[in-house]
């Protein structure tokens, strides 16, 4: 569980790389959460993302895990993006 692991989970999407489909991107981040734990730095960007592409996929899936992740969030842009 290191965080080479995590991260390169969580870079795979960032501007610049191969952008895959959005079931992909929700997989990629789910598979980066668990990884990450609770105490990973980037936790709560992994959590943005993740919502951002059940959105965009699904958002009968999205409302649950918003709802389940979003109290956990700081008062931050985060948040707000949840």
């Amino acid at each position: 569980m290191g965080y080479p692991t995590k991260n390169a989970a969580a870079a795979r999407h960032r501007p610049g790389h191969r952008r895959a489909s959005l079931h992909d991107d929700a997989i990629t981040y789910r598979e980066a959460l668990k990884l990450g734990g609770s105490a990973w730095p980037r936790r709560d960007h992994a959590v943005e993302q993740l919502i951002g592409a059940l959105q965009a996929k699904d958002p009968h899936e999205c409302a649950p895990i918003a709802a389940e992740r979003a109290p956990l969030l700081p008062r931050e842009h985060v948040f707000v993006n949840v």
